[in-house]
């Protein structure tokens, strides 16, 4: 993925009003940085494979999903 999106990491002190501030900010970003590696997920499969993982309603489900179905043997914690 575009190093120009991941956000870099995150490094403050807590004690400080700088702090929240900052930690807001990489929050936001990290937010957009999972949404767009949703949609680069979905780019990156064929039709045939997106047809396992099209009910999945975040990044972590569709990654289960497709582990189940292409390295372990029990499909049932997919959704079909």
């Amino acid at each position: 993925m575009d190093k120009c999106l991941r956000p870099q990491v995150f490094s403050a002190e807590a004690d400080t009003a700088y702090g929240a501030r900052r930690y807001q900010h990489w929050k936001h970003a990290w937010e957009n940085y999972l949404r767009t590696i949703d949609n680069v997920l979905i780019s990156l499969l064929d039709a045939s494979v997106y047809t396992y993982i099209h009910e999945c309603a975040s990044y972590q489900e569709a990654i289960d999903c497709l582990e189940n179905i292409y390295v372990a043997s029990q499909r049932s914690a997919c959704p079909a």
